[in-house]
C-alpha cells in the first residue's frame, strides 16, 4: 500500500496524489493505494490515486469515516485485475464518501470490481451514504454498483446513495 495507517484516531490524508507506477518502467505496481486499519475517525480529502495494479483505498475494522473529493481511476492495470472504487471491511458507524470520482477502467481494463465493496469476516454496520458519485460507467451504466461479501449480512449496512441535489440514484447490491 502507499499510505497505511493502523490503530489511532482522527487520521487525516489531505492534498495527495497516489501514482501507482514504478518510476522508472511506468508500469502500475501499486496495491491498495490507501489502507486505514483499526483507525477511528479517517478523513481524506483532495486525494487523487492513479495507475494501481490492483487494489483500492480501503477501511477495516474502522469507525465513522468522511472522505470528500477522492479521485480513483487507472485502475486494476495488472493483468486480470479487479478492484473495487471503495473497500469497507468490518466496520461501523457513518461512513460518508462525497464527491467520489470512481473511474474503474472495467471497458479499458476489463475490471470487474464495483464502486462500492461491503463486507468481511465479520461484516460492516452502520450507514454508507455516497453524495455525487462519478463514474465510468461500466458493466453497469446507470446504476451505482454495490458488492457485499463475507458474512455481511443484508441490512445491516443502510445505503444512501444521492446526487449533488440530493435525488436517489439507482443502485444494485450484488454478493
Amino acid at each position: 500500500a502507499a499510505i497505511t495507517a493502523y490503530s489511532g484516531s482522527d487520521i487525516a490524508v489531505r492534498n495527495v496524489e497516489i501514482d501507482g507506477r514504478d518510476p522508472r518502467t511506468g508500469v502500475a505496481v501499486v496495491t491498495s493505494s490507501l489502507m486505514f486499519n483499526r483507525n477511528r475517525r479517517t478523513v481524506v480529502t483532495d486525494t487523487w490515486m492513479h495507475h494501481i495494479a490492483f487494489g483500492m483505498p480501503s477501511w477495516w475494522e474502522c469507525a465513522d469515516i468522511w472522505s470528500e473529493r477522492m479521485y480513483l481511476n487507472d485502475v486494476a492495470q495488472a493483468p486480470q485485475g479487479w478492484s473495487p472504487g471503495i473497500n469497507v471491511e468490518n466496520s461501523t458507524g457513518d461512513m460518508t464518501f462525497v464527491d467520489p470520482t470512481l473511474l474503474l477502467g472495467s471497458r479499458v481494463t476489463g475490471n470487474t470490481g464495483k464502486p462500492l465493496n461491503v463486507g468481511g469476516d465479520r461484516g460492516t454496520t452502520g450507514t454508507i451514504t455516497i453524495r455525487n458519485p462519478t463514474l465510468d460507467g461500466g458493466a453497469e451504466a446507470g446504476r451505482f454498483g454495490i458488492r457485499e461479501y463475507g458474512i455481511q449480512a443484508p441490512g445491516e449496512v443502510r445505503y444512501t446513495i444521492v446526487t449533488a441535489a440530493g435525488d436517489a440514484v439507482p443502485y444494485d447490491v450484488s454478493r
